[in-house]
């Protein structure tokens, strides 16, 4: 807030007496107004390249957690003890029971008819 309040108040002045201290009284007003107005949107383009920056490290954070997740669900998955059955099916468990008749009944040695 402080900073807010140099940029719009004090500054402006400061900077047009430095620069043009002999602008008339009538442009003055214009001029002070046109510096608080650079000031200003220069204050929001810095707020606005320090929210994308931590915005990009929370993301970046973010990841990096999740891939430490998964590392460690594969770690507790491969300290597992086996399974009977695995994941491998020779039809889908959302197949119709029709066709898991049919594809359990054929031989694996041969696809061609007989």
């Amino acid at each position: 807030m402080v900073l807010v309040a140099f940029v719009t108040v004090v500054a402006p002045r400061y900077l047009l007496s430095w620069d043009a201290p002999s602008t008339p009284v009538a442009d003055r007003a214009k001029a002070v107004n046109d510096i608080r107005t650079t000031l200003l949107q220069g204050l929001a383009g810095v707020a606005l390249l320090i929210g994308a920056y931590f915005t990009w490290r929370q993301l970046d954070v973010s990841r990096q957690g999740q891939i430490t997740q998964r590392f460690t669900a594969a770690v507790e998955q491969l300290a597992a003890p086996a399974r009977k059955y695995g994941l491998a099916r020779s039809t889908p468990s959302n197949a119709s029971p029709m066709t898991r008749r049919t594809t359990a009944g054929r031989s694996r040695r041969s696809c061609a008819p007989s």
